[in-house]
C-alpha cells in the first residue's frame, strides 16, 4: 500500500493534472491494487470499479484494437528489463474513448515480478493538438519549420512527462522513501504541465497570426 504521506502529496499536487500512478498485478487482466488520482477523469468510472478488477480490469477497459500491442509492448520491456512507454485507448461505459501514455517498470523482488507500476497520464490534449499542427504543416508550407518546431517542443515535453514516473523512482512508494519520491514526481509533472501550456499557446498565436496575414486558413 502507498503510505499516507505519499499518497497526501499525490492527491494535492496532482488534483488538476490528469494522471494516475498505479500497480497491478502481471498476469493477464493487469489487476490494479493501488490506483491514484484522476481516475475517474481518464477512465470514466470510479477507482473502486477497478480496484482488483471489482467491476472490470483494466484490460478489458482498453480499446480491443490496442490490447494486443499493449500486452506485446509490455511483455517485451519485462523481459528486456526496461520501462514501458506505451499510447493506447481507453473506453468509458458510454462507449467515448480517450488517448493515455502509461509509462511504467516491473518491480522485481527474490529474483521474480512482484507487480508492475507506472504512471498514466491523460494524452488527448495532446494528441489533437499535434494531429491539428501536422495537418496546418501540410497546408502552409512556408511556416512548416516555425511551426512543426514548436509542435516538437510539445512532443519532447510530453516524452519527459512519460519518463519523469521512472526517474523519480515510483518505486520509492514500497521503500519507506516514498514522501521524498512523490514530492520530485509531483513538483516536476506539474512544471512540465505548464510548459505545454505555454507550447500550445505559443502554436495558437502563430495560427492565429498565420491568419491575419493572409496564409493558410485554419478551422
Amino acid at each position: 500500500m502507498l503510505d499516507t504521506e505519499a499518497t497526501d502529496i499525490f492527491t494535492s499536487v496532482f488534483s488538476t493534472i490528469d494522471a494516475i500512478i498505479y500497480r497491478c498485478g502481471n498476469d493477464d487482466s493487469r489487476s490494479m491494487t493501488e490506483l491514484q488520482g484522476r481516475v475517474e477523469r481518464i477512465c470514466g468510472r470510479p477507482a473502486s470499479d477497478l480496484l482488483m478488477s471489482a467491476n472490470a480490469s483494466w484490460v478489458s477497459i482498453l480499446h480491443p484494437d490496442d490490447r494486443e500491442r499493449v500486452a506485446t509492448q509490455i511483455e517485451a520491456a519485462i523481459d528486456g528489463n526496461r520501462a514501458w512507454d506505451i499510447d493506447y485507448r481507453i473506453l468509458h461505459p458510454d462507449g467515448i474513448a480517450c488517448m493515455v501514455r502509461d509509462r511504467g517498470v516491473a518491480v522485481r523482488q527474490s529474483g521474480g515480478i512482484a507487480h508492475l507500476q507506472g504512471l498514466i497520464v491523460l494524452a488527448n490534449a495532446e494528441l489533437a493538438l499535434r494531429e491539428r499542427v501536422e495537418r496546418i504543416a501540410q497546408e502552409a508550407d512556408a511556416t512548416n519549420g516555425e511551426i512543426m518546431s514548436l509542435a516538437q517542443n510539445i512532443i519532447n515535453s510530453v516524452q519527459k512527462l512519460a519518463m519523469l514516473s521512472v526517474n523519480a523512482r515510483i518505486e520509492a512508494a514500497r521503500s519507506g522513501d516514498a514522501g521524498r519520491g512523490f514530492a520530485i514526481v509531483a513538483e516536476e509533472i506539474s512544471a512540465l504541465a505548464d510548459e505545454n501550456g505555454k507550447w500550445a499557446k505559443m502554436i495558437t498565436e502563430k495560427m492565429h497570426s498565420g491568419k491575419a496575414k493572409g496564409g493558410a486558413q485554419i478551422d
